[in-house]
């Protein structure tokens, strides 16, 4: 009698660890404060993709992900946004959601538009820097140096005092202003 109430329990246990194997499931992290899972040194500890433990979509820290997310199920356009001008980043230690860029010195290419790095086709404007020159009343066009008079609208802003702090040159073949974090912020300033 007892070997036939001990093949019964067997096969049950047999079947627990087999479904147990098959479909493990994510580890619960409740007990995990939200600053640990958002936690990084770099932009390389940061992650962005499938459903945590709680059920809610997944942005922050690698190793958190690695342990406890479910990354056979996704959240359409959460981690790049509908226009896909969202990334993830480490910011002040903290995984973060934020635009591409801002400006072209936030992207290899030298172009922002609408807040995504955008590949811009080599121009024909300039090969060097010498190619360009400043126009308009105050200095305030890049232009190429074999094009005519530039005519500006002749009134002074505030932010033209900052145009001392960058060079008008040749970029990716077009005669642009090389803009600099600290003009940014001089211009910010300016326009406060």
């Amino acid at each position: 009698m007892k070997c036939v109430m001990f093949i019964p329990l067997f096969a049950m246990l047999l079947l627990l660890t087999a479904c147990a194997q098959s479909g493990a499931p994510v580890e619960v992290a409740k007990d995990i404060p939200q600053q640990d899972r958002l936690s990084c040194a770099t932009d390389d500890d940061c992650v962005c993709g499938g459903i945590d433990a709680d059920g809610s979509c997944f942005l922050g820290n690698r190793d958190y992900y690695e342990k406890h997310v479910d990354t056979s199920k996704q959240c359409p356009d959460f981690c790049t946004g509908i226009s896909g001008s969202l990334v993830v980043r480490c910011i002040d230690n903290k995984c973060m959601q934020v635009m591409e860029c801002l400006t072209g010195l936030d992207c290899d290419s030298g172009v922002c538009e609408g807040n995504k790095c955008v590949e811009q086709e080599h121009g024909d404007e300039c090969v060097y820097d010498s190619d360009c020159r400043t126009d308009g009343c105050s200095g305030e066009l890049c232009v190429p140096k074999s094009a005519g008079p530039r005519v500006s609208i002749c009134i002074y802003k505030p932010e033209y005092k900052c145009l001392g702090m960058i060079s008008c040159g040749c970029v990716n073949g077009y005669c642009s202003w090389k803009e600099t974090a600290e003009y940014r912020k001089c211009v910010e300033d300016a326009t406060a």
